[in-house]
């Protein structure tokens, strides 16, 4: 009989402890759960805060713009602003962290911006990625060609149109006029015209014989391109020769890129915004963590 409550009681005991032991393993779960959940939501206030401070960068750069068209950042430069303190540091070398930044505090929101608008090509020779078409009768002007004391070489546009309407828009002789406007060296402003006209695929290419945009020191000061019976998709690239298929320098994008990313602790963000530079309209801002590119806040 005492062999059985000895029994009785070892079990009782084992019972207890394997409850015991339950508990334990449940209170260490929950507070490794509340412990990730803690983290969790301190990551997210860090970038939403992050997102923000990417956002007065946003900001400061429309308003920069709308001030002055041509405002960019140098290249290989980015101005830095401490949101929270409100102190601008100007322009600083764009590969310096933000640790780096004088005064630095993890707990102050920042912003690095950086605005440029000029580009050596504009749209894709293979028409897969294009801006979009250029209606027939409209007009779009291109700019920005530096001079010689910018660009010491000789240097020539080369540009492909791909024609789009309704029916066969070769049969329809389908062309683009392109008026070309250059300052000589005594002075003088000159205009000349040529006419790309669509080929049986509805497609021209100048590779070959490249538009002069500066040789010896005249200069295109601008370039008008109109297409007419059809609409066109387009695409252009600064070369080095009248066959050459690019290298040349840059010029006017007619997009404005504004990109600012914000930082938080150990959380930053980067959001860009396109304005087209002819309307001034917002065109989009657009996400970079998120879309990769992908527009995700409405203008």
């Amino acid at each position: 009989m005492s062999q059985l409550i000895a029994k009785k009681k070892g079990s009782a005991l084992v019972f207890v402890l394997i409850i015991i032991a339950g508990i334990m393993t449940v209170t260490i779960g929950a507070q490794r759960l509340s412990l990730i959940q803690f983290n969790q939501s301190a990551r997210e206030e860090d970038n939403t805060f992050a997102f923000y401070a990417a956002k007065s960068g946003v900001e400061d750069g429309l308003l920069r713009f709308r001030h002055q068209r041509n405002v960019e950042t140098a290249e290989n430069k980015t101005h830095r602003f401490d949101v929270t303190a409100g102190i601008s540091f100007d322009e600083i070398a764009a590969n310096q962290t933000i640790e780096t930044t004088l005064g630095y505090k993890p707990s102050h929101q920042y912003y690095d911006l950086s605005i440029d608008y000029k580009t050596t090509q504009i749209g894709d020779f293979n028409f897969n990625n294009n801006p979009s078409p250029l209606m027939q009768d409209d007009e779009l002007q291109l700019t920005g060609f530096p001079n010689d004391t910018v660009y010491s070489n000789d240097y020539f546009l080369r540009y492909a149109f791909q024609f789009v309407g309704e029916g066969n828009c070769y049969s329809r002789g389908a062309f683009v006029e392109i008026q070309q406007v250059v300052t000589t060296t005594t002075g003088q402003t000159t205009y000349s015209l040529r006419r790309a006209v669509a080929e049986p695929n509805n497609r021209v290419d100048s590779l070959g014989t490249n538009l002069p945009i500066a040789t010896g020191s005249n200069l295109s000061s601008y370039i008008r391109i109109r297409p007419y019976h059809c609409n066109v998709n387009y695409a252009f690239v600064t070369a080095t020769s009248p066959n050459s298929t690019g290298g040349g320098p840059k010029f006017d994008g007619l997009i404005t890129n504004i990109t600012a990313t914000g930082y938080y602790g150990d959380t930053k963000r980067t959001l860009q915004a396109k304005v087209d530079r002819k309307s001034g309209t917002l065109i989009g801002i657009y996400d970079f963590n998120l879309y990769s590119g992908t527009g995700n806040i409405a203008p």
